[in-house]
Parts: structure tokens; C-alpha cells; sequence
């Protein structure tokens, strides 16, 4: 998965994921570092949201996920630059789907 972000915009991807399932991720930006956050909620309750790992001016993380409830975990990125950043995402592993949020 492969998107752009203009300077300020931000864009969230989402995995939806069961109990138990895991995923092993990559992900890079090109242009400049990103500030993201990774989190994860319960189906439907996108305000109790529980936040697994934030950083500011990243310009990559990789690692192995295991989802501690079912529900939807995934990341955050935000362009806070002043030129468009190219953010590269590889998942593998097992879960239901992976889909940015509109």
C-alpha cells in the first residue's frame, strides 16, 4: 500500500484483525519524516481507541503485531513538512482485511 501525503494532511489504514491474529509490518516514508501513532479499537468504538506506539519525525518502523482484542488496529501518519512524503506500507500475515480509513 502506497499513498502521499501533502504537507499537514494525514491519512489513517486500518487492519482488522481477531484476537489472537498477528501481522509483521514495514513501513517507510520518502521526502521527509512522518509523526505517526499506532493503535487499535474494539469493533465499532473508534473513541476508546488504546494508542501502542507514537512518535514524531519517523521515517520508517517495522515490526510484529499481535492483536490483544478483536477489533481494528493500524496506524496514523501525518505530513507536518513543508513538501509532499511518500509512505510505503507492507502487512503480512494473518487477518480479516487492510483498508484506509476515507
Amino acid at each position: 500500500m502506497e499513498f502521499v501525503l501533502q504537507p499537514d494532511e494525514g491519512i489513517e489504514v486500518k487492519v482488522e484483525m481477531l484476537e489472537g491474529e498477528s501481522f509483521v509490518f514495514e513501513w517507510i516514508s520518502e521526502g521527509g519524516p512522518v509523526n505517526f501513532d499506532m493503535h487499535g479499537e474494539p469493533p465499532g468504538q473508534a473513541d476508546q481507541f488504546t494508542s501502542y506506539w507514537a512518535e514524531m519525525q519517523q521515517m520508517g518502523a517495522s515490526g510484529t503485531f499481535v492483536a490483544p482484542i478483536t477489533g481494528t488496529h493500524g496506524w496514523f501518519w501525518r505530513n507536518r513538512g513543508e513538501a509532499p512524503v511518500t509512505v510505503r506500507l507492507n502487512v503480512s500475515g494473518f487477518y480479516e482485511q487492510v483498508y484506509q480509513v476515507q
